[in-house]
């Protein structure tokens, strides 16, 4: 942690560059980080609320309501993930500084992690825009939706450095990631109800690592409901369950990392 405060500047720069210049050269530029999930989740609005209308949208929830019940999940789902991904390879994307720099590995994580963050933090703001041009009344617990946002990103941050370290040794990481990812989305109730999977697994959802912060974050969003004590404990518990297991495995393996990557 002390290498990361020591870098802080470098590190908040990098995140604020790679923001702007992901998507240097379109004429959008930086707001192509909203824009894209947007559309992704303006077709899944679509095909859920309009082609499988008798199994995903059987209830009495109105089109618009349900617009929102999708923006709030899969917007930072889409967020979250967009950051696992580019993290998973950020020790090999800045692998020519690692061998002639000493600078620690884990601001290359870290940086990777700000600017997702940021990204997240974008999407919040949009889902507050969304529900206000819906005609949805702020309520305080909106108030709720940056905190949980940020800690879900720290467990992103966690889970970056796991598969930034794994990926260092084994190429095939980041492709496998890709198939776990949509494994991993479609077993959360992110794109439909929770209501209609069975009894048997709905129990086991809250041992899924992103299910408590998903629920936070729509509760506060849409039910005006704040999370419970227990519910921040078990979300600040992931975020460093994750943090302590990615040092711990940077930690064993600092050695051989710069000779292989």
């Amino acid at each position: 942690m002390r290498d990361l405060w020591r870098y802080r500047d470098w590190i908040w720069r990098s995140a604020i560059s790679d923001l702007r210049h992901r998507y240097a050269g379109s004429g959008l530029g930086v707001f192509w980080n909203v824009l894209t999930p947007l559309a992704m989740l303006i077709i899944y609005t679509f095909v859920f609320t309009n082609v499988l209308v008798p199994r995903f949208a059987q209830s009495t929830m109105p089109a618009y309501l349900f617009s929102l019940y999708l923006s709030a999940g899969f917007l930072p789902w889409a967020t979250f993930t967009d950051g696992l991904a580019r993290g998973s390879t950020a020790l090999l994307t800045h692998s020519v500084h690692l061998k002639k720099l000493p600078i620690p590995e884990q601001v290359f994580v870290a940086q990777v992690a700000v600017s997702s963050t940021l990204s997240m933090l974008m999407i919040v703001v949009l889902l507050f825009g969304l529900a206000l041009v819906l005609g949805q009344r702020p309520v305080w617990t909106w108030l709720l939706m940056p905190v949980v946002a940020l800690l879900w990103q720290a467990f992103g941050f966690g889970l970056s450095f796991v598969l930034a370290t794994l990926n260092s040794f084994f190429r095939d990481v980041g492709q496998v990631l890709g198939v776990l990812l949509q494994i991993w989305m479609w077993s959360l109730p992110i794109v439909y109800f929770e209501e209609l999977l069975p009894e048997a697994y709905r129990a086991l959802l809250p041992f899924n690592p992103v299910y408590p912060f998903l629920i936070a974050l729509r509760d506060a969003y849409l039910a005006g409901g704040a999370p419970s004590i227990e519910s921040w404990a078990v979300m600040i518990g992931w975020g460093l369950a994750a943090t302590t297991l990615g040092y711990a495995l940077l930690a064993r393996l600092r050695a051989d990392i710069r000779d292989v990557l």
